[in-house]
């Protein structure tokens, strides 16, 4: 098995962890909180950074790879590393 098929492999296992660990989360703040203003309090201070980290990481994938692959394609790779310093 190549060393990306064993990657992929590995991100699948680790977020599929993380999404029942986070169903689990989801399970005890209902069990214990209900539906009350402190869980809805917990709930948009957990969503803040998620939004944030988001909207960062969707400019990264939509702005700067593509253009460090163009400037990398174009001038080498040396100038698209240094376009990044």
């Amino acid at each position: 098995m190549s060393k990306v098929a064993k990657a992929t492999i590995g991100l699948m296992l680790a977020t599929i962890i993380a999404k029942v660990l986070g169903f689990g989360r989801e399970l005890v703040l209902a069990a214990v909180y209900g539906a009350s203003m402190y869980s809805y309090a917990y709930l948009t201070a957990m969503n803040i950074p998620v939004v944030l980290f988001t909207i960062i990481g969707t400019t990264l994938g939509t702005v700067l790879i593509p253009m460090y692959f163009e400037v990398n394609n174009d001038l080498g790779e040396k100038k698209s590393i240094k376009l990044y310093k």
